[in-house]
């Protein structure tokens, strides 16, 4: 089989993507895959069922933060030249007359790698994935540090006896970048997948965790930390791109012409598709299939119609484990549903007819939710307002207090209800989304969802408090996972 037959490319825009993941269990709330009954059941609650969002790409409120004059490199050094390149282990020096070393860096765990020692470069192989080097002049002034990277191949991977067709998976993970920002700063590249290469889009894909870290903990591992056994000759790439998108509405958009560039060089070798971010909650995702399964498969038929479903991290998971263990036994034809033992999500690959799609049946936290819900706004001054205000600022300083952090923090202060919102036709209690203000020297902004109980208590109905604005540095003395929630006392010092 040839490479071109064998390529499946995916393209990931994705959200930003720190801490343990979790979600509420809200009266019913499973983290199961459900089927649907034949049934007529009746809505209970506003999370029985799900109305998506369709949005504008070019909405005003986005269009004055588009500056298609934003230039990443203005004030890079352009003298700079590379003196250390890496190849097959090895590290070579392109300038004479200067002293280089390099190290290895392995992961030792979540946070911490494991630094090997630095070793001149001129009798050294290094073989790990990821490699600095480190250049000093005659005088001992240290010119250059760089790091490295490359793929060392392995030796211990179980092989295959089958004769099943495997495809390769290439994925291009394009950080904290949304669905409209592709469609905005990615024209050509979109176009190029959607009009040559047969792209489904799947505009409706909910994020399960605030950032980088608890998503791709869906992707890669799912409920259960399994290893993942990849044979020899089919191969499984994926490249993460972290910076390009991240802080800058506009930074994608010189990356364009070099990523069609790409596609368009390795057309022959690949097919592919993307995956991306429609807003800070909701990655979209486009696949693009071997032109082989195009023709003798009704996989796109089943891909357009899942497109149009609520769709997870866990969803993209079930089909990378569908590509892996399943669908080479049937040449890629079985679009029969089918539940993965110990896993969350339903295959791409495969009907979803009957999987009840909502962030209830999911394993959404509610406040990631993209689903639309039939609400009331309500007046920001009222007392409901006010308490319900309260409630969530108790509940932030409580969370520091509960972390031993609060002396490190200012203690926050309810200052006014920007916005609160109820939800209609549900009967687990009166719930609100509300949007707060603190006082100063914090002025941070936080939206959640909260309950009042039969018995007039509040308590929490999102896993967690958002923060709504930006906070720079205020929170700098804190873990990754309370910076947003702390301004810390001592400014401008970690």
């Amino acid at each position: 089989m040839k490479a071109s037959d064998r390529g499946l490319l995916l393209v990931a825009g994705c959200l930003a993507f720190a801490l343990i993941w979790a979600f509420i269990v809200l009266d019913g709330y499973t983290t199961t895959l459900i089927y649907a009954s034949d049934g007529s059941d009746t809505v209970v609650d506003p999370f029985d069922e799900c109305i998506l969002p369709h949005f504008d790409p070019w909405n005003q409120d986005i269009v004055p933060f588009v500056n298609l004059d934003s230039n990443p490199l203005k004030n890079c050094n352009r003298t700079f030249k590379v003196i250390t390149r890496l190849k097959s282990n090895v590290l070579y020096s392109t300038e004479k007359k200067v002293n280089c070393s390099g190290r290895c860096l392995n992961r030792k765990s979540e946070n911490i790698n494991d630094i090997g020692p630095w070793i001149p470069i001129n009798s050294a192989v290094f073989a790990c994935d990821v490699v600095e080097s480190t250049c000093d002049d005659q005088n001992g002034n240290n010119i250059e540090r760089m790091i490295h990277a490359q793929i060392v191949e392995r030796n211990d991977r179980e092989k295959k006896r089958d004769n099943h067709t495997y495809y390769d998976v290439y994925v291009i993970l394009l950080d904290s970048t949304s669905a409209s920002q592709a469609i905005r700063n990615l024209p050509k590249t979109m176009h190029f997948f959607e009009k040559s290469m047969d792209a489904v889009s799947f505009p409706h894909v909910n994020k399960v965790g605030l950032n980088s870290h608890p998503n791709a903990i869906a992707l890669f591992f799912g409920p259960v930390l399994a290893p993942v056994l990849l044979s020899d000759k089919p191969k499984f790439a994926w490249l993460w791109l972290s910076l390009l998108g991240h802080d800058d509405e506009s930074g994608l958009i010189h990356a364009d012409s070099d990523f069609l560039r790409f596609f368009l060089d390795n057309k022959k070798k690949v097919t592919r598709t993307e995956l991306g971010n429609l807003d800070v909650n909701n990655p979209a995702f486009t696949i693009s299939i071997p032109r082989r399964l195009r023709t003798t498969t009704n996989i796109l038929s089943a891909l357009r119609a899942n497109a149009v479903l609520l769709q997870t991290m866990y969803d993209v998971r079930a089909t990378f484990l569908d590509i892996l263990k399943h669908q080479p036994a049937l040449n890629f034809t079985d679009r029969s549903p089918m539940i993965f033992e110990g896993e969350y999500g339903a295959s791409l690959l495969r009907s979803q007819e009957n999987v009840k799609k909502s962030c209830k049946h999911l394993p959404i936290p509610v406040e990631y939710c993209i689903c639309t819900y039939e609400m009331e706004d309500l007046e920001s001054s009222t007392q409901l307002a006010n308490e319900t205000g309260n409630f969530i600022v108790w509940y932030i300083n409580s969370a520091l207090r509960k972390n031993n952090v609060s002396h490190l923090c200012e203690h926050l202060k309810h200052d006014r209800t920007l916005k609160i919102s109820s939800f209609k036709g549900n009967k687990v209690g009166k719930m609100y989304s509300v949007t707060i203000r603190v006082k100063p020297p914090s002025m941070g902004e936080f939206k959640a969802v909260v309950r009042r109980t039969d018995g007039g208590e509040f308590e929490m109905v999102s896993a967690k408090v958002s923060r709504v604005n930006r906070f720079g540095n205020t929170g700098a003395c804190m873990s990754s996972a309370l910076k947003s929630l702390c301004h810390c006392k001592k400014q401008g010092k970690s």
